[in-house]
Parts: C-alpha cells; structure tokens; sequence
C-alpha cells in the first residue's frame, strides 16, 4: 500500500502516530544536585519547569510498549515529540528541496552535500563520499503534506514558500503521562490525527534507530579491532 498516511487509521495507537491536545513539560535546573555535592544535600533546589504546549505531537514509542507501566511506576509513560516547522535553509540543497521527503531515507553522503561545496574537496574524498550512505539531516524525520496540518509560510532560497510538511526532532523529546491513555485501545481517540502506513512507519523507525546506532569516533579510537568486525 503506498501513499504516506493510512486513511482512515486505525482506532489503536501506533508508533509515529499524529496527536493533539497533550501539555509536554520538562525540568530545567541551573545546576546539578548530585551525591558529590555534599552542601546541596537538604539544602532548597531551584528548578523551573518548561511547559509547552504544541499544536501537534507525534508518538514515538514502540507499538508493543505503549501502555506499559513500569515497574517503579504505574503510570503509563509516552516518548512523544512535538512537530517542527521545516527550515528554510533544508530547500538550498538541489538533491532534496523539490522533495523533502528524500531526507527520510539514506542517500549518498556526496548528495547530501550542495555542489558548489563537494566540487572543492579533494578527489579523494569526493570518491569516499560517492560510495557512503547515511541519512541526511539525521535527527529530523519529515512528515509529509495533509490538510488536518496547519499551512505556514518559511522562507527559502527560492523565496517564501507555504507549505503543510513538518519534521520531528529526536533530539527534542518528551515523555508524556495522561490519566486517560489506558492503553493503545483505551486513549482518547478524537486527540489522534494521523497514522503512518506501515512503510512510512518502518521509515521511521529505522532512521530513528540509525540515529541511536551512530558510533562516535572515541569509541572506535578505544577499541579499533572490535569496531573494524562490526558491519557498518
């Protein structure tokens, strides 16, 4: 089944899901209270709490888990993340910016690059970029066009343009607890707006995993023979 969202979803929750109406917070504090702090023990601690409140968030726990309460807790926690508008910058790139989302997928590394800046490395780097995949913009994934999504206006290179795609952020998560999500089939359904067909829900899913899997060059520095067995 092709297409971008499953129309009409169904009445579960699913992992990448569309929502609406959720309150996210999130702690922000100056300064660490940690066990070696010993003078900050019993001692008042300042704490401000972010709250936000976006139009639209998407769901990114796994589907076997949601629902799940947790040993230490009964409450049912989420991973959700709000939707983002697009950067305008994200159109310089000819590669992409007639369709953003090719940015969802892995493309070679001299792609994802604008040409006028690949054309000034050395010939031997070019050659290493041409024969390497990797996702572009790597902790965003774009959510494509719908008419449940509000329009916006960014401006592009190629000047103001409107548009209806959104992108999540990995790095901008939150975790969600309502006294009213029971389970997947127990939630209130007039909050969920969209679902991904299950093609664009393994799209996700693998690039948010291949975000995780991301091996920084310290661990390959501390144990090269190891990383060297490992398949890339």
């Amino acid at each position: 089944m092709g297409g971008f969202y499953r129309e009409p979803g169904d009445p579960v929750l699913r992992f990448g899901d569309v929502l609406s109406g959720y309150v996210l917070g999130a702690a922000r504090q100056p300064h660490a209270r940690s066990g070696s702090n010993r003078s900050a023990q019993g001692a008042e601690f300042e704490c401000v709490l972010d709250m936000r409140v976006p139009r639209y968030c998407v769901l990114l726990t796994p589907c076997c888990a949601i629902g799940m309460s947790h040993h230490y807790s009964k409450d049912r926690m989420l991973t959700v993340a709000p939707l983002v508008k697009v950067h305008g910058y994200w159109f310089s790139n000819p590669n992409w910016s007639e369709n953003l989302l090719k940015v969802n997928t892995p493309m070679r590394r001299d792609l994802q690059m604008p040409p006028k800046d690949f054309d000034l490395l050395a010939e031997e780097k070019k050659d290493q970029l041409r024969h390497t995949l990797s996702h572009p913009l790597a902790e965003y994934f774009v959510y494509a066009e719908h008419g449940l999504l509000d329009p916006y206006t960014v401006r592009t290179p190629g000047g103001d343009l409107t548009t209806r795609q959104y992108a999540v952020n990995f790095l901008d998560t939150y975790h969600l607890v309502c006294a009213d999500i029971i389970s997947r089939e127990k939630f209130p359904e007039t909050t969920k707006l969209l679902q991904l067909t299950a093609r664009e829900r393994e799209t996700l899913r693998f690039k948010i995993a291949s975000w995780y899997l991301r091996r920084p060059d310290e661990d390959k520095d501390e144990d090269p023979a190891y990383f060297a067995s490992l398949v890339s």
